[in-house]
């Protein structure tokens, strides 16, 4: 079947429609991000226009104010390659080992491990298919958690570990 001329451009404006129509932010992530004590950036497979607007839609643009975003189109290959990992430690000048990561993917998971950073996988989001934690852990999450509430705990925990050993 032949595709019309412009039927990636028609699919990509009606993601767009949709994301701008239905996306929500995530239940507990906007007061997550307000206490978290460090810093924040966003790394994702998408393509800059769409993480923006992403966090647009869901109000989140405001309280990561600042926060550098690392997409896709910076690295010649994407996640589960490490590349745009190792491009957002080298750009906010922290060694790999001094990042922990939240991932809802596999390719991610295993792109921040490749990278040398710890990982925490999420399986809160809307998408996330069942049986998502087990796969997560497999590819190398330190941590499976189900609710942006567990986060605060978790970094805790994390820089308790790193503190003694």
């Amino acid at each position: 079947h032949a595709l019309p001329d412009d039927a990636l451009g028609a699919i990509d404006r009606e993601i767009e429609r949709r994301l701008a129509q239905e996306l929500r932010a995530i239940d507990g992530v906007a007061a997550v991000i307000e206490r978290l004590d460090m810093a924040v950036a966003v790394v994702s497979n998408s393509h800059r226009g769409r993480v923006r607007d992403s966090l647009s839609h869901t109000g989140l643009d405001a309280l990561l104010d600042g926060a550098p975003i690392f997409c896709a189109e910076q690295v010649a290959r994407p996640k589960p390659d490490p590349a745009i990992y190792r491009l957002a430690a080298e750009t906010l000048a922290v060694s790999p080992e001094e990042c922990l990561v939240v991932e809802d993917s596999t390719a991610g998971v295993g792109a921040a491990r490749a990278a040398g950073m710890t990982v925490i996988g999420f399986t809160g989001a809307s998408h996330v298919p069942p049986g998502q934690a087990a796969r997560l852990r497999e590819a190398g999450a330190w941590h499976v958690m189900e609710h942006m509430r567990e986060l605060p705990a978790l970094v805790a925990t994390w820089r308790k570990q790193r503190l003694s050993g």
